[in-house]
């Protein structure tokens, strides 16, 4: 079962535990102050919107997305949680 995280806090450990535990079932999306966060390795993909890197003026190592693959990821997905 494919499953979206979208983390909006870089320190919330239980969401990151949560979709640490999925493996790579799991993808996150960062969004809001989440594009901060450095998340643990194993998950299927991590990505980081763009408007929100831009908005905070950060780097990350993650693939930025827009808008419309934000929208792609949450339909594409079977369940999808928001930290």
């Amino acid at each position: 079962m494919a499953i979206l995280h979208l983390i909006r806090r870089p320190n919330d450990r239980l969401a990151f535990e949560a979709a640490g535990r999925q493996g790579r079932n799991a993808t996150v999306l960062l969004v809001q102050d989440g594009v901060r966060a450095v998340a643990p390795g194993g998950m299927a993909a991590v990505y980081a919107s763009a408007d929100d890197v831009q908005a905070r003026g950060v780097n990350t190592a993650y693939p930025l997305v827009d808008t419309a693959k934000m929208s792609e990821l949450i339909v594409g997905h079977e369940r999808v949680f928001v930290w």
